[in-house]
């Protein structure tokens, strides 16, 4: 994952170690939600199995918002190469006993002039297992890509998904 450009802020830009499990995480177990994720920048790439995730196993799991910095700004790109941005439910906990119908996925929203997915790549929301309410599923698990003058995918997807119930919307504006 690389968050801004190098060449112009250096000590701005974050790379992790890259690989799988490499990433950024806001996770919870039990019945705690987990946090939201918010990056703001002109460029990110995610890449050579790179997350950026959110998840939860009974609560609700936090949202992934990606913003441009300088409104949408044609400089404004978010790449996955190999890479992926997910905000599921997972719903498996150790103690069938539990209910876990009443988790949620959270959202992913990003707000850039150029998105690109590559080589395997995913944006996905996903509840597994929770049985999100008719009044509620505007909320839950959707994919909001905006101000976007360019989208590729290739050889990726942009998903939402459910094992019972309706999924998520996936909007492109």
């Amino acid at each position: 994952i690389s968050i801004g450009d190098p060449d112009l802020d250096p000590i701005r830009n974050f790379n992790p170690v890259q690989g799988e499990n490499s990433g950024l995480f806001a996770q919870s177990q039990g019945l705690s939600s987990s946090d939201n994720i918010t990056i703001n920048t002109n460029q990110l790439t995610v890449e050579q199995g790179g997350q950026i995730a959110t998840s939860t196993e009974l609560g609700s799991a936090g949202s992934v918002l990606i913003n441009s910095i300088e409104g949408i700004d044609p400089a404004s790109k978010i790449a996955l190469e190999s890479g992926s941005i997910i905000a599921q439910a997972q719903n498996s906990p150790d103690d069938l006993s539990i209910d876990n119908s009443n988790s949620r996925a959270g959202n992913v929203t990003i707000n850039a002039f150029e998105i690109e997915l590559a080589n395997g790549s995913e944006i996905s929301t996903n509840n597994e297992g929770s049985q999100v309410p008719v009044n509620e599923r505007e909320k839950f698990g959707n994919i909001l890509l905006q101000n976007l003058e360019t989208l590729t995918v290739d050889n990726s997807l942009i998903s939402t998904s459910t094992e019972t119930g309706d999924a998520g919307n996936v909007t492109v504006n």
